[in-house]
């Protein structure tokens, strides 16, 4: 047997998210770190969320209500962090892809922790879902950002839909720019705005996912949540959703297909442990309804 590509590209790491001790072999969920940022144009530092929420998810109590387990009960691994190439993008996005890829092959569900937005490219080649949920409080539509960068955090998911391998629905967006309006538009991209989903609650929401094949994929940028939840992200925007109503999103996902996940965004050394704690959280919760069955 063949040097895979994780033999190739992942590195073990001395801490594990939720001080998991299962192995990868045994694990149903693989939660892969990915240390990179070299594209952030406003905040620098997201490539430290990995190691940071290591950190901060030994120190929060694990016990799932809604599960009634411990999150160490959970067939989930740490697989370690992916070796990054700093600087150049298109290179480490390439090694995220073989990986997730080669875990999917295993029969793996994956979950990426980042790191920038830019990984939500790579990740979902290699899980090619059916469909695509992005929480974020930015469209991420841009042609260029900046001015002569086409491959950045960004204009990541305008890349996506350049050639569009699934259907994709962005939840929470509350900044944007007259370009990515027309873009979506053009595009005819389904979206919930921050408003909507604060007026229309689970309705909103349960709408578009009713429009949503499985398997499905989920993305959250942390910045989606209020500055109040989580003031360290790479690019902090006005207002959005509390944790509460992210969390309660995320869990009506509960018994749909969902092939991989990821989270974006986090910036540590902007952080003043808010942002860690609260994407903790959503990582916890994010794998057992990965694993959960209705």
């Amino acid at each position: 047997m063949g040097v895979s590509a994780i033999d190739l590209y992942v590195l073990k790491t001395p801490y594990r998210f939720f001080e998991l001790e299962r192995d990868v072999d045994e694990a149903d969920l693989v939660l892969l770190g990915f240390p990179y940022d070299s594209t952030s144009s406003f905040r620098v530092g997201s490539r430290y969320a990995p190691q940071a929420l290591r950190a901060y998810s030994s120190a929060i109590e694990g016990y799932v209500w809604e599960l009634g387990i411990e999150i160490t009960e959970a067939k989930i691994a740490d697989a370690g962090d992916l070796v990054a190439v700093h600087g150049d993008t298109a290179a480490t996005l390439k090694r995220l892809r073989e990986v997730v890829r080669t875990f999917r092959s295993r029969g793996k569900k994956v979950g990426v922790v980042g790191g920038e937005h830019t990984l939500t490219l790579g990740s979902t080649s290699g899980c090619c879902p059916k469909s695509l949920i992005v929480f974020d409080a930015h469209l991420d539509l841009r042609d260029e950002y900046p001015y002569g960068q086409r491959l950045s955090h960004a204009t990541w998911l305008r890349r996506l839909l350049d050639d569009p391998p699934c259907a994709v629905a962005v939840v929470g967006v509350r900044a944007t720019s007259r370009e990515e309006l027309e873009n979506a538009k053009r595009l005819d991209l389904t979206f919930l705005t921050f408003k909507q989903v604060k007026e229309r609650r689970a309705g909103a929401f349960n709408d578009v996912l009713s429009t949503l094949s499985d398997p499905l994929y989920v993305s959250v940028d942390v910045d989606v949540l209020d500055p109040a939840y989580a003031p360290g992200v790479s690019t902090p925007e006005p207002l959005g959703l509390t944790l509460q109503e992210l969390i309660d999103e995320l869990w009506l996902l509960r018994g749909r297909e969902i092939s991989g996940f990821d989270i974006a965004e986090v910036c540590p050394p902007c952080d003043n442990g808010s942002a860690c704690v609260s994407a903790c959280k959503v990582l916890m919760d994010l794998s057992v309804i990965s694993l959960a069955e209705r």
